[in-house]
C-alpha cells in the first residue's frame, strides 16, 4: 500500500461525502425556506443528513481507514467553522439549538463515533455491515422517538435512571422503527429465520432502553455502540 493509493482512497471518500452534503443541503434549504419546515422537524431533518454520512461513505469505499480518516478530518474542519458562526443570528435561525453549543458538540460526537465504530467493527473485526446497520438503527430510531414523543407523548417515564423528558410513546416508536429496520437489514446480510425476529426485537428494545437512560445528548454515542455490539453478535452467530 503506497501513499498515492491511500490519498486517492481518502480523496474519493471525501468527494462522495461532499457531493452528498451539497445535495442534502440544497434539499434542506428548499424545505426550510420554501416549504417552511421548522421546529423539531427541522432539527431531525438535519439529524438525518448528519447520520447518513456514514452509510454514504461506506457505500463508496472498500477501505475502512479512508472512511475513518475522512470522518475525523471533516470534524476537524467543520468544528471551527461552526464555532466562528454560532453567535450569528442566521446560525441560530437555521439550527434552532436547544442549548448553546449543541450542534458543535453533536457533530464532534457523531464523527468521532463514526471513526471509532469504523475502526473497531469494520477495520478490526471486518464487519462493515455492523457499522451501517448500527448507525441506521440509532439515527432513524432517535428521529422517530423525538418526533412522536414531542407530538404525541403524554406519559412521562418516571424511572430514576431515565431522562425525565422521555415518554412511553416516544420510546415505543423507537422500538417499532428499529425493529422494522432490522427486519429489513438482517436478511440482506445473511441472517434469516426466527433469529431475525428474535435478534431484531432484542436489539430494538435494547437500543430504546439505552437511549432512554442516556442524558445530555450522549445517546449519540451510547446507542450506536450498544447496537453495534448486538448487531455484530447477530451477524457472527446468526448468519448462514
Amino acid at each position: 500500500m503506497d501513499f498515492s493509493s491511500v490519498f486517492h482512497e481518502i480523496w474519493h471518500t471525501a468527494a462522495a461525502l461532499l457531493l452528498f452534503l451539497v445535495i442534502a443541503v440544497v434539499i434542506a434549504l428548499f424545505c426550510f425556506m420554501v416549504l417552511g419546515v421548522t421546529g423539531e422537524l427541522r432539527r431531525k431533518f438535519l439529524h438525518i443528513i448528519a447520520f447518513l454520512t456514514t452509510p454514504v461513505m461506506a457505500a463508496t469505499q472498500s477501505h475502512w481507514y479512508a472512511v475513518a480518516i475522512v470522518a475525523l478530518l471533516f470534524a476537524a474542519v467543520v468544528y471551527p467553522i461552526l464555532y466562528m458562526f454560532e453567535r450569528l443570528s442566521f446560525y441560530q435561525n437555521l439550527f434552532q439549538e436547544r442549548e448553546h453549543g449543541e450542534i458543535k458538540k453533536s457533530l464532534l460526537l457523531l464523527f468521532f463515533l463514526e471513526a471509532g465504530l469504523v475502526t473497531v467493527f469494520w477495520g478490526l473485526l471486518g464487519s462493515k455491515a455492523t457499522v451501517v446497520i448500527a448507525i441506521l438503527v440509532w439515527g432513524f430510531g432517535d428521529c422517530m422517538a423525538a418526533l412522536i414523543g414531542k407530538r404525541f407523548g403524554r406519559h412521562r417515564i418516571g424511572w430514576r435512571i431515565a431522562d425525565n423528558h422521555k415518554t412511553y410513546e416516544g420510546s415505543g416508536a423507537m422500538v417499532c422503527v428499529d425493529f422494522l429496520i432490522l427486519l429489513i437489514c438482517f436478511p440482506l446480510v445473511g441472517v434469516s429465520g426466527p433469529i431475525t425476529i428474535l435478534a431484531g426485537l432484542i436489539t430494538a428494545v435494547c437500543a430504546a432502553f439505552v437511549e432512554l437512560i442516556s442524558k445530555h445528548g450522549y445517546d449519540t454515542v451510547s446507542v450506536p455502540v450498544a447496537t453495534a455490539v448486538l448487531v455484530y453478535i447477530t451477524l457472527t452467530f446468526g448468519s448462514f
